[in-house]
This record gives structure tokens, sequence and C-alpha cells, in this order.
């Protein structure tokens, strides 16, 4: 069996973003987040 790192098995099966919690808990860190359409 071989070691592969969580995230990169999911990338391997199609997954794009990983979200930490959840939709929900991304959701609510926009939300929460003081941003303001400013490029770094």
């Amino acid at each position: 069996m071989s070691k592969t790192v969580g995230h990169t098995l999911l990338a391997k099966l199609g997954k794009k973003r990983l979200r930490p919690g959840g939709k929900k808990a991304t959701n609510w860190l926009i939300d929460k987040g003081d941003f303001n359409n400013k490029k770094y």
C-alpha cells in the first residue's frame, strides 16, 4: 500500500478545493472576514 498525503489523493480524485470544516465553515469565514477587493 502506498502512502499518499490526503490532499494529493483528493486532487487525484478530482477534488479542486479543500474546505476544512466544509462549505458552511468556509462561508462563515468569508462573511466574518474584512475583505475589500484589494489585490496584494
